[in-house]
């Protein structure tokens, strides 16, 4: 058969290219899965205020999804494996949609955390699906590659969820919504007094806009305040937040509150600079009252209900729709096998010989339970992910906090740690692929999972001290490279040792790794109210520095179960089906190793 004739030359025993499109559609799974999962982290602060939640209960509603998601794993693949890959997979997408819309739907903490435990039991399901939608069409020499897509993909689909929802909620919020504040949107008195003393958008000797706001404040508003900050957030007597809404909105409607201002180091949204750009003449009331609503959330963060917050919920009915598209799109698509799709020939279907049945009547659970590098691997992945999950949990709030980054640069430099560990995720696989040739599977494997968390043991320590919003940020880029090039180890060390149980082995990490996010949130928590932020990533980077010692231990030579004897049935059985696949397809087997996405 020649490959290489052209399309219109080609003769009708050629193979049509249906696989690319499976591909293409575990690939847009992929990026789903992702980003439902991730679209609460941008948003949690202002669902935090709208559920009336404490720090505890937010935290807990990140941690639902990893723990279900880890336990899930197993289940969900053997239920794949049990009743079709392209049933479940849309079985498991129309619920992530679901999921998701219920999540938007939520009125206090026990219903978010419900849809965040169901989020996660479906969504477990949905990489070991697509690994298996790939071993029935993909040939053997192919299936690093196409698994790499299917990693790129979630890695795309987690850095674009910050820079989607920021553009959005900004999107979403209508032209004529007052601007102007009720007493409920005041969140916290104490630090808006504190913030507006404290001249944050300028330096001590010029006229800024806090200095502005307090100067159009009623007299006994303004003391009040002052003796707010005199008491350190004891709140006295007599000043009601409907008196300091009222005053405040007076404020709000001066079309000349910010006439004459600097405001090139404030970290102000776009629409705000757009509405600084036009005459003072030439703004409505209502662009006057928006305008100097967000002058006052820059000046006062996390005091003031943003303004923005309000469509938080259509976010995730939107999320919710996409998914429900890529399910049925899923369903169009995609076949168990090329034998029975209809837009593929009989020559594709050649491509790919049947596979071996399962191994019936025999447990692999002591397999694993007695392998001394699979629970190397499995705590090597419980550390990444540990501090790890920081990048799709808390980033956003940490930018608000410490840097009070505007809401589009938020999302912008939430989405980039994640982007760039996406670039180089298939750079990964090239790496351990060649180090393998050259230093053979033990130090093929264990030298990047040894020093790539290293690496990134290296970058949390750094973001501890981080001087600015975008230095924070490379630095945690250096953390998702560094995790992100180390997966494909990871994935092809489960290749190495797994010998029939490949879904087993990679359900048994997966499952690790993911209770490693799950404890995450929490944890560096409580230790974020002792030690600040410079405490949670040292924490992260003390997690880091465990995966790298665990790494170099990592032996991938140490199968889960001894080979088959040379000339057994079973070995001569698959070489033979090999052998025929390689006459078929007309190559040399390849094994490379597929990137992560779980």
């Amino acid at each position: 058969m020649n490959s290489r004739l052209p399309a219109s030359a080609a003769r009708p025993d050629h193979p049509t290219r249906v696989r690319y499109l499976v591909v293409a559609c575990c690939a847009a799974a992929s990026v789903l899965l992702y980003l439902d999962r991730a679209c609460l982290s941008f948003v949690g602060n202002m669902v935090q205020v709208d559920l009336s939640l404490t720090d505890t209960q937010l935290d807990l509603a990140f941690s639902a999804f990893f723990l279900t998601y880890a336990l899930c794993q197993v289940p969900a693949g053997w239920l794949s494996d049990r009743f079709g890959a392209r049933r479940m997979m849309v079985l498991y997408l129309t619920a992530c949609g679901l999921c998701t819309a219920l999540m938007g739907a939520a009125q206090s903490f026990l219903g978010l955390v419900l849809a965040r435990l169901a989020l996660g039991g479906v969504e477990a399901g949905g990489y070991p699906t697509a690994a298996g939608l790939l071993r029935r069409w993909i040939p053997v020499d192919g299936r690093g590659r196409a698994s790499s897509f299917i990693g790129l993909g979630a890695r795309l689909g987690g850095a674009a969820t910050p820079l989607a929802t920021a553009v959005l909620l900004v999107a979403l919020l209508p032209r004529g919504q007052s601007a102007l504040l009720a007493p409920e949107d005041l969140l916290d008195l104490p630090r808006l007094a504190r913030a507006l003393a404290a001249d944050s958008l300028g330096p001590d000797n010029a006229d800024t806009a806090s200095r502005r706001f307090l100067a159009r404040l009623d007299p006994p508003v303004r003391a009040g305040l002052a003796e707010m900050v005199a008491a350190e957030g004891g709140c006295p007597t007599g000043l009601e937040p409907a008196a300091v809404a009222a005053s405040l909105n007076c404020a709000l409607a001066d079309p000349e509150l910010t006439a004459g201002l600097e405001f090139s180091g404030a970290s102000l949204p776009r629409e705000a600079r757009r509405l600084l750009g036009r005459p003072v003449n030439q703004r409505s009331a209502g662009e006057t009252a928006r305008l100097n609503r967000l002058v006052l959330e820059a000046a006062a963060p996390g005091s003031v209900r943003q303004l923005y917050a309000a469509g938080w919920r259509k976010v995730f009915l939107i999320y919710a729709a996409v998914g429900l598209s890529v399910a049925v799109l899923f369903w169009l698509v995609v076949r168990e096998r090329a034998a029975v799709h209809p837009w593929a020939n009989q020559a594709e279907a050649a491509l790919v010989p049947d596979a071996q049945p399962p191994i019936r009547g025999q447990n692999p659970l002591p397999l694993l339970i007695r392998s001394r590098t699979l629970w190397l691997s499995a705590f090597c992945q419980f550390c990444i992910n540990f501090g790890w999950a920081f990048l799709i949990t808390r980033l956003p709030s940490f930018l608000e906090d410490r840097f009070g980054v505007s809401i589009e640069e938020r999302g912008l430099m939430a989405m980039m740690p994640l982007l760039a560990g996406a670039t180089l995720v298939l750079l990964g696989g090239w790496l351990t692929d060649r180090l393998t040739h050259r230093l053979g599977r033990r130090w093929g494997r264990a030298l990047p999972l040894g020093t790539l968390p290293l690496l990134g043991t290296v970058a949390f320590l750094a973001c501890a001290g981080a001087p600015s919003a975008w230095t924070a940020t490379a630095c945690l880029a250096l953390v998702a490279i560094a995790t992100d090039m180390a997966s494909p180890a990871i994935w092809a060390l489960t290749q190495d040792i797994s010998r029939q149980h490949v879904g087993t082995v990679l359900g048994w990490g997966n499952m690790w790794g993911n209770l490693g996010a799950a404890l995450s949130t929490p944890l560096l928590s409580q230790v974020r109210t002792f030690g600040g932020w410079e405490g949670l990533f040292v924490a992260c980077a003390a997690a880091f520095a465990c995966a790298g010692m665990a790494g170099f231990l990592i032996d991938a030579r140490q199968a889960i179960e001894p080979a088959e004897e040379p000339g057994s049935d079973g070995q001569r059985a698959a070489f033979g089906s090999t052998l025929d696949a390689h006459k078929e397809i007309g190559a040399t087997e390849t094994l490379a190793p597929a990137a992560s996405a779980s």
